[in-house]
């Protein structure tokens, strides 16, 4: 190999260190040597945030009076269950508070005539909202005998309580 091949070898093998430098330099990174090693300050973890606690809903027991009751419940398996039962009867121009609550959004109930053989006739009929106790009054007009009380909507409604007493009933 001759000298002048040697010398065009050497500047480029030479040069390759100083390259290696100057693109670490450049490349936005400090030239502190410890900057390199310590990795950038990591914000405190911010304190975990509080789940709201699970609404629980006392369903009450059978009043004095209680002329019907619907129970709706979401159990711990998702599968909804109902219930609706007859407790005593409704009379003409008789005056009724029903009254209820519910977890979720809301919820839709209906009093009907419950007279085996003939046709239901609505009595009243409502939506409760869940973020507040529910009390409404209805008369009963031509109608003597035992109702049907259940929800008709349950969609928004996690569990819930309806029930029928004679107004005036604490």
């Amino acid at each position: 190999m001759t000298d002048i091949r040697k010398r065009r070898q050497r500047p480029a093998v030479s040069l390759l260190p100083l390259a290696v430098l100057l693109a670490a330099c450049t490349a936005g990174g400090s030239t502190d040597p410890d900057s390199a090693t310590t990795p950038p300050p990591v914000a405190p973890p911010s304190s975990p945030r509080a789940s709201p606690e699970p609404t629980s809903l006392v369903i009450p027991g059978v009043s004095e009076g209680e002329v019907a009751r619907a129970e709706f419940v979401t159990g711990a398996d998702g599968i909804p269950s109902a219930s609706s039962i007859a407790e005593d009867t409704v009379t003409d121009g008789g005056i009724y508070t029903v009254e209820g609550a519910c977890t979720g959004t809301r919820a839709a109930y209906k009093v009907e005539t419950a007279v085996a053989g003939d046709d239901r006739r609505n009595l009243t009929s409502s939506s409760i909202r869940c973020d507040e106790p529910y009390r409404s009054t209805f008369t009963v007009t031509g109608y003597d005998g035992v109702v049907q009380l259940s929800f008709t909507d349950t969609d928004l409604m996690e569990t819930g309580w309806v029930r029928v007493l004679p107004a005036g009933t604490p």
